[in-house]
């Protein structure tokens, strides 16, 4: 009897562990404008939190005049697959969800979100409790395109669950609606889609595995030898696959598109040294509330006693977890500060440095660094850029070593700076100027990281004398 009772405290601590632990990756995934507005929500439906009246609530001062008004820049799809030349394979879009202007979302009070539309397809299937917290989870780890891009393996340690469970949640989420979503690569989100509409054979499953690049090329008679058919039968199962949806989140509401840029935190020079300051006067400091505590020592109907432990539980959890992301992202800047410090002070020469690299220095999982970048703005001597823009995304090689894609946008800038307004460079001309310093990449690319960099192509450059 007394092991039993063992055993069950056992699991319910494993279980309120992991629960914790999933808040608290929650929150380390939120931006300074999600985790006030989530503070928010929860001040309204927790009694037992309130605002610590010892630290009254400043702007975000200094970071108020660094916040941008603008809508953050949309990430497309072509960044899938750019560096593999596939951007042109998939000419026609999904009819279900059509492309829309994202800037209509920014007045809408509740705009359709694909996490909101997930939810509400899965509260509808009367799923065991355990299966469905694990589902809203993972529905929290998609990225903007509905991707699912952290390793399940990662996910269950960092959450101390088993694997299968996971693995059977996320079968679940690969179930709903828009398909594709919560696929983990291009390939898998593709097959999803033809398994959906019953188009899934040895042709289609061949071409997204094999075919991708000759789908790329429009060579017909290539297909059709991968796929040992006729170029007319290699045509029809071609067109199938072009008319493939690589972003399921397409035509979605993004949250991200409708927040203020503020920055996280900023990294300036000091008296010769580099210093960090997080945005914490941006984000509420919480307690736990006096008058509750008192109720709750003093009351004695069970039922009120369970739910002021349980919200006084879980007031805790959310204080310990935002007191957990600072500490997380602190350490990451200061890694990232040691690690390049020459950036930081003149914010040109950028050291290509992967997210694994600051994963195994900070002996944390992958996927926590990949939650504390996404969607987080630094201000530092380059100006305020998306701290994911600090990491080797894309690394290209050069004669003299790895450059990374950062770096390669800065040259594009300082080539277009000071070219000849008259007859500025053309995106295959800066494709040749780069390639004279060693640093090969499509013309597609350079367009690619022109446009991130807010430049116009050289007919709307020109200046006429």
């Amino acid at each position: 009897m007394f092991q039993q009772q063992n055993q069950t405290h056992v699991q319910t601590q494993r279980l309120s562990l992991s629960t914790e632990m999933r808040q608290s990756l929650k929150i380390l995934g939120m931006s300074v404008g999600e985790l006030r507005e989530y503070i928010d929500e929860q001040l309204n439906e927790n009694p037992m939190l309130e605002l610590d009246q010892a630290e009254p609530i400043e702007d975000e001062a200094p970071f108020a005049d660094l916040a941008a008004p603008e809508l953050e820049p949309a990430d497309t799809v072509q960044q899938l697959w750019e560096e593999r030349e596939l951007s042109e394979i998939f000419t026609s879009k999904s009819s279900d969800h059509p492309s829309r202007d994202l800037s209509e979302f920014a007045t809408e009070e509740e705009s359709e979100t694909l996490q909101k539309t997930l939810r509400d397809q899965l509260i509808g299937r009367k799923l065991d409790p355990a299966c469905l917290d694990l589902c809203l989870f993972l529905i929290a780890c998609l990225d903007h395109r509905g991707y699912l891009d952290f390793a399940l393996t990662d996910l269950a340690e960092e959450i101390a669950l088993p694997l299968s469970d996971l693995t059977k949640a996320l079968t679940l989420l690969q179930s709903l609606t828009p398909p594709g979503v919560g696929a983990r690569n291009l390939e898998e989100c593709l097959t999803l889609q033809l398994a959906d509409r019953n188009l899934l054979n040895e042709y289609t499953q061949k071409l997204v595995t094999d075919g991708l690049s000759l789908l790329a090329e429009h060579d017909c008679n290539a297909i059709a030898r991968l796929l040992a058919c006729t170029p007319k039968e290699a045509a029809h199962w071609s067109n199938i696959v072009r008319s493939l949806n690589p972003n399921p989140a397409q035509g979605f509401a993004d949250n991200r598109q409708i927040l203020r840029i503020i920055p996280d935190a900023m990294i300036h020079v000091e008296d010769g040294q580099l210093s960090i300051t997080l945005n914490t006067p941006g984000i509420p400091k919480l307690e736990i509330s006096t008058n509750y505590e008192s109720l709750l020592r003093e009351h004695t109907d069970k039922t009120v006693e369970q739910y002021l432990a349980e919200r006084t539980a879980s007031a805790k959890t959310l204080i310990r977890s935002v007191e957990g992301r600072a500490k997380t992202l602190y350490n990451l800047l200061l890694c990232l500060a040691q690690t390049q410090p020459r950036f930081f002070q003149d914010g040109k020469q950028l050291r290509p440095v992967t997210m694994g690299d600051i994963a195994t220095q900070l002996d944390l999982h992958l996927s926590t660094i990949s939650r504390a970048v996404q969607g987080k703005y630094i201000t530092c001597a380059a100006g305020t850029i998306p701290l994911r823009s600090l990491f080797a995304s894309g690394v290209n090689f050069t004669k003299e070593g790895p450059i990374s894609a950062t770096s390669v946008q800065q040259k594009i800038k300082h080539h277009i700076d000071t070219e000849d307004k008259t007859a500025p460079f053309s995106d295959e001309a800066l494709r040749t100027l780069l390639q004279t310093e060693g640093i090969a990449m499509a013309r597609r690319t350079i367009a690619k990281y022109r446009e991130e960099l807010g430049i116009p192509n050289s007919p709307k450059r020109k200046r006429h004398s």
